[in-house]
């Protein structure tokens, strides 16, 4: 039983490591993103927001507010940056 637990933790391991990134990030030269600031999204409960850095990176905060009260969202953006910035599911290529 231990020799069966110590086989499932090792697979476990091992399938957590990272995979090669499949897209080529390319930094943003137009002008047409707004790169100073966010974008949101919203629908009859939450506000989804998402930034565009001019080196072709992305923060996309999926579900990120529970209110479509932009006051609160923009009062609650820095905290949720802080809990998320090293999640690497939120970081994308665009």
């Amino acid at each position: 039983m231990k020799r069966l637990i110590v086989i499932f933790i090792a697979m476990l391991v091992q399938s957590c490591n990272d995979e090669e990134l499949m897209f080529e990030r390319i930094p943003y030269l137009g002008a047409e993103l707004k790169i100073d600031g966010y974008f949101y999204k919203q629908d009859a409960e939450k506000t989804n927001i998402k930034f565009f850095y001019r080196n072709g990176i992305m923060i996309d905060f999926f579900n990120s507010f529970p209110t479509i009260d932009l006051r609160i969202v923009d009062e609650g953006i820095a905290a949720m940056y802080e809990r998320c910035k090293n999640d690497k599911l939120v970081w994308n290529v665009f």
